[in-house]
């Protein structure tokens, strides 16, 4: 159902090409996304692993090899699973797709070089924070193996397994995308379909309980679930809630002016609100990097692109993502979006109430 706020158009959904890569990422990477939960919280998702648990009983040995050279997560932090980024690029090109096989066409039909380069602009960006066309004449080379080779050689990629995936890609790119597209194929007709139906009426609850605690207080909902004010967004939020998100958000834009954040039926249980103390505690703790408290006193004179202030501090791009990112769980920084680029900002307001709880609590004043 789509809301309208502030001039924006939130719109709750759930998509289904986007919930069968969800399925799929739920499987690859299962112990991973458990690591951190407490046995209490498990046992309220138990019907969320049982699930994940049915459709890893149903792939062929073949499969599980497939998604682990597709969806294996790599040792870099900011890089995500190749089979992850081609299916969002897809998707993200292609918002308004609504049914599994149409989306799966669509990647049949495409040529492989356009699969190639989906990749390589992802990896680019989450390597240097910047769109590849600003640095090549992308629609030049981007079907070009050997220009393609050298972007590659190019990044500096901490895993040395990755690069060799994306240049084993780039010269077999036929087999990597009828590799690919077989993969989901099977996936879908073998372990997603047959509880297709089931995992769609299993959100509708969440969905219906997100709508009322969205419209009860949308500025509150948006920093609560997504750390973000209502602002930051554009004019059109696609929000999918997802059976296989376990805890967080994730946050996709696509060509289309259309931005996507997907977040979990049962995230709401791993909202919790932070005693006071342990909040300035927290907070006392992320400004005694000196890296941050250099990022606040740029933010503070005035809204910087990231770039800038990797340079600026000297700091890699990636890096200085991660310290941005804290900062901005705390409140204290957020971004405004420029044309294609956003410009994170401090929020001073907020910086002034953490320090003036800080002497409340510590110099009782």
């Amino acid at each position: 159902m789509i809301h309208k706020i502030n001039g924006k158009e939130f719109n709750f959904t759930f998509s289904k090409p986007l919930e069968l890569l969800y399925a799929l990422i739920a499987v690859s990477f299962e112990d991973e996304l458990l690591e951190d939960i407490d046995k209490k919280v498990k046992g309220n998702m138990q019907s969320i692993i049982d699930m994940v648990d049915n459709m890893k009983g149903r792939l062929s040995s073949y499969m599980r090899w497939e998604l682990q050279y597709f969806f294996h997560k790599y040792t870099c932090t900011y890089c995500t699973a190749m089979g992850v980024t081609i299916y969002m690029s897809y998707l993200n090109h292609n918002p308004k797709v609504n049914t599994i096989e149409e989306m799966l066409e669509i990647i049949d039909k495409s040529d492989e070089y356009t699969m190639i380069s989906y990749v390589i602009e992802s990896i680019f960006y989450e390597n240097n924070n910047k769109n590849i066309h600003e640095v090549y004449d992308w629609d030049m080379i981007k079907n070009n193996p050997n220009e393609l080779l050298n972007i590659i050689e190019k990044l500096e990629l901490t895993d040395e397994n990755m690069k060799l995936k994306l240049i084993e890609s780039i010269e077999n790119p036929k087999e990597t995308k009828q590799r690919y597209i077989m993969l989901f194929k099977q996936f879908y007709e073998k372990a997603y379909m047959p509880f297709e139906e089931e995992i769609h009426k299993a959100i509708l609850p969440a969905m219906e309980q997100y709508e009322k605690e969205f419209l009860s207080n949308s500025e509150k909902f948006c920093r609560k679930y997504f750390l973000k004010d209502i602002n930051v967004f554009g004019q059109v939020i696609m929000i999918h809630i997802s059976f296989f998100k376990y805890r967080g958000s994730d946050y996709w834009s696509s060509r289309k002016g259309i931005e996507c954040i997907i977040f979990g039926s049962e995230t709401w249980r791993f909202i919790k609100e932070e005693p006071e103390r342990e909040r300035i505690l927290n907070f006392l703790k992320a400004i005694s990097d000196k890296r941050r408290m250099s990022i606040i006193e740029l933010l503070a004179e005035k809204p910087w692109y990231v770039n800038e202030i990797a340079e600026e501090i000297g700091m890699s791009a990636a890096t200085t993502s991660y310290h941005l990112t804290n900062l901005q769980e705390l409140g204290i920084v957020d971004f405004q979006r420029y044309e294609h680029r956003f410009y994170y900002y401090l929020n001073k307001d907020k910086l002034r109430e953490l320090f003036n709880e800080a002497m409340k609590i510590y110099l009782h004043e």
